[in-house]
């Protein structure tokens, strides 16, 4: 029979011949030295060989019991004449020798080099332990297989260098951010300062001593073009004219103002009108009282409707009886606030 041994360090079953027992060989799978124990010291393979053997053990006396009775017993009376057992040859006698009466299995008492045994695992529930905690592996000891040890710095090394790419993450989606939030903050600050604020107040008296503000005037800015320029579509008068209601931008009126880049602001309860122009530049400014009308003999200028109608269809309906001041202004980016005063209505 071949000496079935473990391998001290790698915990592989290994078996080889039972000559070489007491020579000293390598483990072919971690090349630990190894001395081949003796057939009578090598440990059981397994629990099966263990209790195999064990069996055996306690089996060997009730055999050799029977054995002893077995010659014991009396030889037969009528035994046959020895002439007549040479003529009938038994099959014993005609068949030769089995390989299985020879040995155990083919090859079993060739093995003059180590031969590593894989049929057998580790218990279930020990690279389980291992895993727990609850046990860990002794040097020199057999690591279960399934598991891979790893030294404890390699861990404190990953976790350094997780807790780095966090880090490193985290700056630069902070200066990434930072740069956007503050380059759309420029960018807005570059547009309020290309823009200009055109504001004003407009008063009137409804006494000689009280003033008010003029709520609901009409304020309406337009580029100056030169004095032989029309307007292509000249802008209609419906909804621009006092008193009528805030026009939405869809009204035709709205829609070529905006496009002759023009602005239309009506006067609130405190006489205070509010605009952002787009550009710098020179605008004729026309702002039409709601509260005031023109005396009897105060008749609309020839020159004041001659400009007018360059970006008007109607100006004697946009204008009425009521009181209006067309000038021209310079918007700059940074403008005081105008003040109109009408006085009172009919004066």
């Amino acid at each position: 029979m071949p000496i079935k041994f473990r391998c001290t360090k790698c915990g592989k079953l290994l078996g080889i011949a039972s000559r070489k027992a007491g020579t000293e060989v390598n483990c072919p799978i971690c090349e630990q030295k190894l001395v081949v124990p003796s057939p009578d010291e090598a440990p059981p393979s397994s629990k099966s060989e263990a209790s195999a053997d064990q069996k055996k053990k306690t089996d060997k006396p009730s055999s050799e019991k029977k054995k002893k009775q077995g010659t014991e017993k009396k030889a037969p009376t009528d035994a046959t004449p020895l002439d007549q057992k040479q003529q009938v040859p038994t099959e014993e006698t005609t068949l030769p020798p089995q390989p299985s009466d020879i040995q155990d299995s083919p090859g079993e008492f060739d093995l003059s080099e180590l031969v590593v045994y894989d049929d057998e695992l580790p218990q279930q529930g020990v690279a389980a332990t291992y895993l727990s905690g609850e046990q860990q592996p002794e040097a020199g000891q057999p690591v279960p297989l399934g598991m891979v040890l790893f030294p404890r710095r390699a861990y404190y090394i990953q976790a350094a260098l997780i807790l780095v790419m966090a880090t490193v993450t985290f700056l630069a989606g902070f200066f990434i951010g930072r740069g956007t939030a503050e380059h759309e903050f420029n960018a807005m600050e570059e547009e309020a300062r290309q823009r200009s604020f055109l504001e004003g107040s407009v008063y009137y008296n409804q006494t000689a001593d009280e003033r008010t503000g003029d709520m609901g005037t009409v304020v309406i800015l337009l580029p100056e073009m030169g004095l032989s320029e029309v307007l292509k579509e000249r802008i209609p008068t419906d909804g621009l004219r006092p008193g009528d209601p805030v026009p939405p931008d869809e009204m035709p009126s709205m829609q070529l103002l905006k496009k002759a880049d023009g602005l239309y602001a009506q006067v609130d309860k405190d006489g205070d009108f509010h605009m952002k122009v787009p550009d710098t530049g020179i605008y004729n400014l026309l702002i039409i009282s709601k509260n005031t009308n023109r005396g009897n003999n105060d008749n609309l200028n020839e020159a004041d409707e001659f400009s007018m109608d360059r970006y008007f269809r109607d100006v004697t309906s946009l204008i009425g009886e009521n009181k209006f001041k067309w000038q021209q202004i310079e918007v700059t980016r940074i403008m005081q606030p105008l003040e109109i005063e009408f006085g009172q209505s009919g004066k």
